[in-house]
């Protein structure tokens, strides 16, 4: 596994070389983030959230072919997932579709269904990694680090009169931690008012809640419900998913991610950045010791069975 590990962190890093070398900008620059997927409950399989931070490459035999971008599980997620029957194995399901993979052990642990084979894991879409396997076990993401936007633009539909269907699962690609207040929610749509009536942003892996308080004596954010520095949400964290909650009747809004240009360091457990010309090899050693993945690329079969998950 950790030969594995090196030689796809060491290809991320190549190509930022090789890319450097070809331009006279900035080089490519890969990282990784780790999420920590739970394991079933009382034999009920235990879904966790989480969004895509970086930009991916296709693989061909465990080899990253920098410059080739994909959406498909089997690039993304590779053969960490546990393979199985419909019925056993992991699954990755878009939340806002329903739509999922996994991997079929009884074709070559090949991935299979429709979010590999047909509309792939689109970024600003939210995701849940459904264990099956029992014990927690760790999800390593690795790309390309993108934080300039460019995946297009997601709509925010209102709650109808009488309708409490108002939230839309969303998130953002960047590697860094962002502040909230550089988001432009406020410009694009997201609308204030009482800590009831306010469209609020929810982290939705701690419940972590963000809204705008046009009831204070001078109007602001609200990151967490007592108004205080200390309050939680402060920073959208990559590889998180995200609730975007819209409290407004018939108010539908659309909302574009710019990036922000630059941004104080900020760390994060479990991410970090490869660079082929800004790191030592020790620290890259040490990034690559962390970034416990594999990113072997199966041969994809076909298959449009569909299995509801429950939460």
């Amino acid at each position: 596994m950790m030969k594995k590990v090196l030689l796809v962190v060491l290809c991320l890093m190549v190509a930022a070389t090789v890319s450097f070398a070809q331009t006279s900008g900035p080089s490519n620059v890969a990282g990784y983030v780790k999420i920590v997927c739970g394991g079933d409950v009382y034999l009920t399989p235990y879904a966790t959230p989480f969004g895509l931070p970086f930009k991916f490459w296709d693989v061909l035999s465990g080899v990253p072919q920098y410059g080739v971008t994909s959406t498909k599980p089997s690039d993304i997620v590779g053969d960490q997932a546990a393979a199985g029957t419909s019925a056993t194995a992991d699954k990755i399901m878009n939340q806002t579709s329903g739509e999922q993979a996994w991997r079929n052990s009884g074709s070559s642990n090949a991935w299979t269904d429709l979010l590999e084979d047909n509309s792939g894991m689109i970024p600003g879409c939210a995701f849940w990694y459904i264990n099956k396997s029992g014990a927690s076990r760790n999800l390593v993401l690795a790309g390309e680090v993108d934080n300039a936007g460019n995946y297009g633009t997601f709509s925010f539909a209102g709650p109808e009169v009488g309708s409490s269907v108002y939230a839309t699962p969303y998130t953002w690609r960047d590697s860094r931690n962002v502040p909230v207040d550089s988001l432009t929610l406020l410009a694009q749509g997201f609308t204030g008012g009482t800590a009831a009536t306010s469209d609020k942003l929810t982290d939705q892996s701690t419940g972590d809640q963000l809204m705008y308080r046009t009831d204070w004596a001078i109007p602001g954010w609200d990151y967490g419900g007592t108004g205080l520095p200390t309050d939680p949400f402060h920073y959208i964290v990559p590889g998180r998913a995200y609730w975007m909650i819209n409290k407004h009747v018939d108010h539908d809004w659309n909302y574009t991610y710019v990036g922000v240009p630059v941004l104080p360091m900020r760390s994060n457990d479990y991410t970090g950045v490869v660079s082929g010309t800004s790191r030592s090899s020790h620290e890259t050693s040490k990034g690559a010791v962390r970034a416990a993945t594999s990113v072997k690329k199966t041969t994809t079969s076909k298959s449009s069975t569909k299995v509801k998950t429950n939460k």
